[in-house]
């Protein structure tokens, strides 16, 4: 069996038999206010307070500011956790400024002329490199619409972007926003690229929503299958059984 990387998630390290298995890719897919941001936020920070694994947020899609602020809900200080330098933060959302996207210093910026995904790449594996981390988050891969309207050219940095994380040999989790509720990416190839799928849907449970999570696929580890319950409380995520409907 692999070696495994525990998200600390209660009841998501069960399900996966131990955790993800270390070094691999994991796509994590799902709608609007389904809890990727949350379940990656948790992913890093669990790994630099309990496993003493550094790790690099890379955001692209919200700022920085504003995903430092949100998390500070659930008790995770990033900023406390970048200056001890057990986080790195990457920066790569758009700056909307008088309706027009601005550059930032020292960051690539999706939807600027000059950004390219080895720009990126580059700039997350200085990173990886400088606290030594073992667990990447990337934020999402969504706003590479913003960068490219041909699909092709999109394809092509996410299968360089797949491979360059591959080398790094940290565990990444890799956001991306599906369309629809059946659907598991955006560009119809993520689940292919990546060695783990984790598809996160909102559900009616009778006349309740409720948050689902499901191991799609994961190489390397035997998992449970079914959907599960995943409730987001004060100090994050949790999973468990899902309760029959009623």
């Amino acid at each position: 069996m692999a070696e495994k990387t525990k998200s600390g998630v209660p009841g998501l390290d069960e399900a996966l038999h131990g955790g993800f298995p270390k070094g691999s890719v994991i796509l994590i897919s799902g709608g609007p206010g389904t809890g990727k941001s949350i379940l990656m936020n948790q992913f890093l920070a669990n790994g630099a307070s309990q496993f003493k694994e550094p790790g690099v947020l890379v955001s692209m899609e919200e700022t920085l500011t504003s995903t430092i602020r949100n998390m500070k809900q659930f008790g995770w200080d990033l900023q406390e956790l970048m200056d001890k330098g057990l986080i790195a933060l990457v920066d790569a959302s758009p700056m909307i400024q008088n309706e027009r996207v601005v550059l930032k210093p020292e960051h690539p910026v999706l939807g600027r002329e000059e950004f390219t995904m080895e720009s990126l790449l580059s700039l997350i594996h200085r990173e990886i490199r400088r606290v030594k981390a073992k667990r990447v988050a990337i934020d999402s891969i969504s706003t590479l619409t913003l960068q490219h309207k041909d699909l092709f050219r999109i394809r092509h940095d996410l299968l360089n972007m797949v491979r360059s994380l591959r080398m790094s040999q940290a565990t990444c989790l890799v956001a991306v926003e599906s369309p629809t509720g059946d659907s598991i990416g955006r560009f119809d190839v993520e689940g292919f690229l990546m060695d783990g799928v984790i598809m996160m849907k909102l559900m009616s449970q009778g006349t309740v929503r409720i948050r689902t999570i499901e191991i799609g696929k994961m190489r390397g580890t035997s998992h449970q299958m079914n959907p599960l319950l995943l409730i987001i409380g004060e100090k994050g995520m949790q999973v468990s059984d899902l309760p029959p409907i009623q």
